[in-house]
Order: structure tokens, then sequence, then C-alpha cells
């Protein structure tokens, strides 16, 4: 289980600890906590939180929660209420801007990136200019930090066709919403999609099981990941077929089991 990502700038961080413990114990500790500063500043107008102090609000924020990941004294003096199954519960942190990644080698046990539009290209990209850099700059074991990336991912034998018909309108949809919050100020995502299914499904990671399993693995030699994460329904796509597409990944693909230190049985 993993949030990705909670925007710790519009969240008190003795919530956001609480129950992160909270949930720890009722999973018997499977939960990997996200943090993230935020992109849209709609979600901040809607708040009353000022965007421009989004930085220093994640410094103060993650300090104050990564005194509770063990369950420990937080800095406004009192105890984690439930302590945390996980001592201490793994913390990622996301973003593709360099402060954002340059805070995660500093505080995090991973990084939670993203790519949409063409993985293959942009994720070993930032690995090399900003990832990396980081974490010999923080001096970092790179064995010991963990790599999450979200992505569209849709693996079928029929994917032409229920990408042309469903699940691209689907994730149009979703994009246009995304455009739609942001009220005319772009967001620090920066993306900007085409309105071609075609040119989409040709950058993204949509096609055959096979050949979606073997673009992974040929990216995870530039881009060492160990996680990926999906959504498993887009926006108006049938349940029964996403449940088809889901039992396709679960059956069709296998993965390495996760390397997080001296974790087992996960």
């Amino acid at each position: 289980m993993g949030t990705a990502l909670i925007l710790l700038p519009l969240t008190h961080p003795r919530q956001v600890i609480e129950e992160a413990c909270l949930v720890d114990v009722l999973s018997h500790g499977r939960l990997t906590l996200g943090p993230g500063a935020g992109n849209y500043p709609n979600e901040f107008r809607i708040f009353g939180a000022d965007l421009s102090g989004r930085a220093r609000a994640m410094e103060d924020g993650v300090a104050f929660i990564k005194a509770g990941l063990s369950g420990g004294l937080l800095p406004d003096g009192a105890w984690v209420n439930v302590p945390p199954v996980q001592r201490p519960i793994p913390l990622v942190m996301g973003s593709l801007r360099r402060p954002a990644v340059d805070r995660a080698a500093r505080y995090a046990d991973g990084h939670f990136a993203y790519a949409y539009l063409a993985p293959e290209r942009e994720l070993p990209q930032m690995y090399r200019d900003l990832v990396r850099p980081a974490l010999h700059q923080h001096v970092r074991d790179q064995a010991r930090f963990r790599l999450i990336f979200s992505s569209v991912i849709w693996a079928s034998d029929d994917a032409e066709r229920q990408w042309r018909d469903v699940v691209g309108p689907a994730f149009l949809y979703q994009q246009r919403k995304y455009t739609q919050w942001e009220e005319g100020t772009p967001s620090a995502g920066g993306y900007v999609f085409s309105e071609h299914l075609g040119e989409l499904r040709r950058q993204m990671l949509i096609g055959p099981p096979a050949e979606i399993a073997g673009r992974l693995l040929d990216l995870r030699e530039v881009y060492p990941f160990d996680e990926v994460v999906i959504w498993p329904r887009l926006p108006g796509v049938p349940l029964d077929l996403a449940l088809e597409h889901l039992e396709a990944i679960g059956t069709r693909h296998r993965a390495r089991p996760p390397r997080w230190p001296g974790r087992t049985g996960r």
C-alpha cells in the first residue's frame, strides 16, 4: 500500500503521521508513505495556502513526520498515538523538479516519478540528469534507494482497438480535467498533450502484454526502477474491461521482488 502523493503543504504533518501509523497497523506493516509539494495553483487557492511557500512547508513537514516514522516523539513534544508496525515506515518523495529530487535524496528512502507521454525517453533522462547526481551528492547508496514511477500502461492482445475506442478517450478526458483545474495557470507538471490517439499510443506503454513487458525490461536497464504504479481504471473505462486488463497484468507479467533493505515477505 502506498500514498502518491499526499500534499503535505496543505495538510498538518501531525495528521499525516498519525493516519500513516494507523494505516500501517491496519495493513500489518505494508504502508509506503509518499508526501509531495503539489502542482496546481488552484489547490493552494482553495485551501488558502501560499504556493510560493510550498518548498519551506515541505522541508518543515518532512522533518516533522520523519520523527514519527518509527513511532517516536514528534517535534511538538507529544508521542505518536499508535506506533507503526514498520520501524520505520518507508518514505518516498516525488517530483520531476531538481529541488524536489534533491529533497528526496536528502530525506527519503526513495523517489516517486511520473511519465505519461514518453516514459522510455523521459525517465532515463530524469535519472541521468537529476536522480543519480543527487544520490551521489548526498552519498546515498543507490542499491538502497527505491525508484518508483507512475505511468499509463494498457497491456492487451487487443490494445490498439481498446485504446482507440475506450482507453484513449478516457485518458484524454482525464487530462482535459487536469487542464480545467489549472484555471489558465500552468501547473508545475508542464505537460501538454496531443489529442491524436494514434500518436499518443506510439509514445505510451500501450500494446500486447509481451511487448509491454519487454519494453519495461529495456527501460529498467537505463532507469533501474523497483515499482510501477498505474491507474487500474481510467475514468469511463468499463469495470469488466478494467478487471480483464488487471488480470492480464497479474498473470502474464513477472516482477522482481522489492528490495527494501532488511524486509521480507512483502
